[in-house]
Protein backbone atom coordinates (compact mmCIF):
# COMPACT_ATOMS: atom_id res chain seq x y z
CA UNK A 1 0.00 0.00 0.00
CA UNK A 2 1.39 2.97 -0.81
CA UNK A 3 0.71 6.53 1.60
CA UNK A 4 -1.77 8.84 0.12
CA UNK A 5 -1.24 12.51 0.06
CA UNK A 6 -4.77 13.43 0.85
CA UNK A 7 -8.13 11.36 1.98
CA UNK A 8 -10.05 9.24 -0.03
CA UNK A 9 -7.17 8.43 -2.88
CA UNK A 10 -6.94 5.02 -1.35
CA UNK A 11 -10.18 4.45 -3.37
CA UNK A 12 -8.08 4.37 -6.41
CA UNK A 13 -6.01 1.50 -5.78
CA UNK A 14 -8.35 -0.69 -7.38
CA UNK A 15 -7.32 0.74 -10.94
CA UNK A 16 -3.60 -0.19 -9.76
CA UNK A 17 -2.66 -3.12 -11.92
CA UNK A 18 -2.35 -4.79 -14.82
CA UNK A 19 -5.35 -5.14 -16.86
CA UNK A 20 -6.44 -6.38 -20.23
CA UNK A 21 -9.35 -4.43 -21.64
CA UNK A 22 -11.94 -4.20 -24.27
CA UNK A 23 -13.45 -0.97 -25.95
CA UNK A 24 -16.19 -0.04 -27.94
CA UNK A 25 -15.40 2.64 -30.67
CA UNK A 26 -18.09 4.40 -32.85
CA UNK A 27 -16.29 6.52 -35.11
CA UNK A 28 -19.52 8.03 -36.49
CA UNK A 29 -23.34 7.92 -36.24
CA UNK A 30 -24.72 4.98 -38.45
CA UNK A 31 -21.31 3.40 -39.18
CA UNK A 32 -20.78 -0.10 -37.45
CA UNK A 33 -19.02 0.25 -33.95
CA UNK A 34 -14.96 -1.49 -33.76
CA UNK A 35 -14.09 -3.16 -30.91
CA UNK A 36 -10.60 -3.87 -29.44
CA UNK A 37 -8.47 -4.94 -26.82
CA UNK A 38 -5.41 -4.47 -25.24
CA UNK A 39 -3.43 -4.00 -21.59
CA UNK A 40 -3.90 -1.35 -19.52
CA UNK A 41 -1.24 -0.82 -16.35
CA UNK A 42 -2.17 1.55 -13.43
CA UNK A 43 0.83 2.86 -11.29
CA UNK A 44 1.01 5.21 -8.08
CA UNK A 45 2.99 8.34 -9.28
CA UNK A 46 3.59 11.60 -7.59
CA UNK A 47 4.37 10.08 -4.05
CA UNK A 48 0.62 8.70 -4.18
CA UNK A 49 -0.93 11.80 -5.31
CA UNK A 50 -2.63 10.18 -8.78
CA UNK A 51 -2.80 6.96 -10.90
CA UNK A 52 -0.63 7.03 -14.21
CA UNK A 53 -2.96 5.03 -16.49
CA UNK A 54 -1.24 3.24 -19.62
CA UNK A 55 -2.71 1.56 -22.09
CA UNK A 56 -1.47 0.04 -25.58
CA UNK A 57 -3.72 -1.77 -27.87
CA UNK A 58 -4.71 -1.51 -31.61
CA UNK A 59 -7.52 0.36 -33.12
CA UNK A 60 -8.35 0.00 -37.15
CA UNK A 61 -4.66 -2.32 -37.60
CA UNK A 62 -2.70 0.58 -35.83
CA UNK A 63 -0.65 0.41 -32.85
CA UNK A 64 -2.71 2.56 -29.85
CA UNK A 65 -1.05 3.87 -26.50
CA UNK A 66 -2.37 6.10 -24.47
CA UNK A 67 -1.98 7.68 -21.04
CA UNK A 68 -4.53 9.18 -18.47
CA UNK A 69 -4.12 9.97 -14.96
Amino acid sequence: MVWHAYRGAERLEVTVGEWTYTMTLWPFTGVAPERTTGEATGEWVLGGRFVRQVLQGEIGGEEFEGIGY
